[in-house]
């Protein structure tokens, strides 16, 4: 964690999950406004960029320095349209969909989804990751129970 212009607000992981996946996960609340998920695997790269509402998929994994400075030296390119996203009202539908579910389920009476369990288990992951960084050593999350 890095604290840049308030309290931790710089973070990057590293999980590795139950069955082996690794994911890093890198987040910023300094830098310009993103919404990005990479799924990097031994094929290529598939990016969901949900502020630009664009899908892609890169063939080839690129993991080295020279190749990482280039993409970020691309990405600056970019900065024009990450600025109109950040002056104009979101695009993304799915905090109004995720809302309409809410409403939905509890006027049926049913279990909305994520629930208040869901949001523990995000919590765990999220404590977990601030004691690896402050302990400097990694810290195991439990499994969710059984339901």
């Amino acid at each position: 964690m890095r604290s840049v212009r308030s309290e931790d607000d710089n973070a990057w992981s590293t999980l590795t999950m139950a069955g082996g996946i690794r994911v890093e996960s890198r987040v910023s609340f300094t830098s310009r406004q993103e919404n990005r998920l990479e799924v990097t695997g031994e094929e290529g790269t598939l990016m969901v960029d949900r502020i630009e509402g664009r899908l892609s998929f890169e063939v080839g994994v690129r993991w080295t320095r020279s190749e990482r400075i280039a993409g970020a030296v691309a990405r600056l390119r970019d900065l024009p349209a990450g600025l109109r996203a950040a002056l104009a009202p979101p695009r993304d539908p799915s905090y109004r969909m995720a809302l309409s579910a809410f409403v939905r389920a509890i006027g049926e009476g049913s279990h909305p989804e994520p629930d208040i369990e869901d949001g523990e288990r995000s919590l765990a992951v999220v404590l977990a990751a601030e004691a690896a960084a402050r302990d400097g050593r990694r810290v195991a999350v439990a499994p969710a129970p059984a339901s």
